[in-house]
């Protein structure tokens, strides 16, 4: 398995050039400068060429073993965040936020904003969550799916209610 990947006490971060997939994996305390440092490991890698952006499937960010999320962290993944999206064209890559207790997911919702509206980005609780959600986003992106408007879905539950 080829992978370009740098460990730390607090966090680790793998890019698997065989699936394609990036992990982020937080410990403990989430501070703003342990999000800096995920987010530059993603740009750097992405800008000398190392990872393919075109090919990437999946990024996931794993919070499940994060304590505490310090304050300034916020406005560091709003600040990474744009500057990543202003300078790289990531729409086509699903980011999965996996988290494993509720406090996770509402902090993550608050800092990533998640509205429940974004296409690519999805808090998940499980692996296998993760690996759903890039199949159905993946299928979608290439139109493998293609979901009726609901017009055409209460006609059909109509036509088939009268038969």
């Amino acid at each position: 398995m080829k992978q370009i990947r740098q460990d730390s006490e607090h966090l680790k971060l793998l890019y698997d050039l065989d699936t394609e997939i990036g992990t982020i994996t937080y410990q403990e305390t989430l501070t703003p400068q342990r999000t800096a440092e995920a987010y530059e490991f993603l740009y750097t890698n992405a800008v000398n060429g190392l990872v393919t952006l075109q090919n990437v499937r999946g990024l996931i960010f794993d919070f499940r073993n994060v304590q505490r999320f310090e304050q300034g962290n916020f406005q560091a993944v709003k600040r990474e965040s744009r500057r990543a999206n202003e300078d790289l064209d990531l729409s086509h890559i699903p980011v999965a936020l996996l988290v494993s207790n509720l406090y996770q997911e509402e902090m993550v919702k608050v800092a990533s904003k998640i509205t429940g509206q974004e296409k690519r980005i999805r808090i998940v609780h499980s692996e296998e969550e993760v690996a759903a959600f890039f199949t159905e986003f993946r299928k979608k992106r290439t139109g493998e799916i293609q979901t009726p408007p609901a017009s055409t879905q209460q006609a059909k539950q109509e036509g088939s209610e009268n038969s």
